[in-house]
């Protein structure tokens, strides 16, 4: 049976006892998913403490799918392992209240063939692929033997304010400069967007941004990106309230 649920950053994950009794007594390594689900839904779910060890949300609307087995291994080798798991994941095609499944690995040969599952996937809904080297062994940080692949959309903004830099657990480098833009979109809502370098973060007003961090500036812009700037941004998908997700500053209309 298995013993407990950790996130990648070793937090625990409170799922009800009677969820963790559908996983393998070996380690996996997958993620908690759900096709028809919002990313904000499933979260909600997750984060809260169950209400008791048959919790229905977690029955019935959270599933974990298994691409990995962590163990001193060649990745290729350790598949074999996953093979003991009864369900496996094919993209649409399996029942809903299915709690484990597991993810099938498919080699390429040319990057055709990759590109060509990537559509698939995305056309299906998916974020992308992860690559994955079949002679790498496990590593629960950043890897050269994973690669993700994805596509991103793009749209444009209209620079309507500002925020001003915080302290980070990085460092102060964003104090006294721009945090991030505020763009209006063509739908009526704001983003705040970041993705920009340290010379673009620049703006005029600094000693007072040092003063106010976080603070926002309606109807002012910066000196890289003055009020009313046409903005680029690239981005992965809509939140279900029609937020760019993940989006990144990409480039400035300059015809403006």
């Amino acid at each position: 049976v298995c013993t407990g649920l950790w996130s990648r950053l070793g937090n625990v994950i409170h799922a009800p006892d009677e969820w963790l009794a559908h996983l393998p007594d070996f380690n996996l390594d997958g993620e908690l998913y759900n096709p028809d689900l919002f990313r904000q839904d499933l979260m909600s779910i997750v984060k809260k403490l169950p209400k008791n060890r048959f919790d229905g949300a977690w029955m019935e609307r959270v599933q974990y799918h298994v691409f990995d087995s962590p163990q001193a291994e060649l990745f290729g080798l350790r598949q074999g392992t996953l093979k003991k798991i009864n369900y496996e994941y094919i993209y649409t095609q399996l029942p809903s209240n299915t709690i484990v499944k597991r993810v099938i690995q498919t080699p390429f040969t040319t990057r055709e063939d990759m590109m060509a599952r990537l559509d698939l996937i995305t056309e299906a809904g998916g974020e992308g692929l992860m690559l994955r080297d079949k002679y790498t062994c496990f590593n629960d940080s950043r890897s050269r033997g994973v690669l993700k692949v994805k596509k991103l959309d793009d749209a444009e903004g209209t620079v309507i304010g500002y925020t001003t830099g915080r302290m980070t657990d990085k460092g102060s480098k964003l104090l006294g400069k721009m945090g991030a833009l505020i763009l209006r979109l063509d739908n009526g809502r704001n983003l705040e967007l970041s993705g920009f370098t340290e010379a673009e973060r620049e703006i005029e007003n600094s000693e007072w941004a040092m003063e106010n961090p976080e603070a926002t500036l309606w109807d002012e812009g910066t000196i890289h990106f003055p009020l009313g700037s046409k903005i680029t941004f690239r981005y992965r998908g809509l939140t279900k309230d029609g937020i760019p997700n993940e989006a990144r500053y990409w480039r400035k209309d300059e015809r403006l």
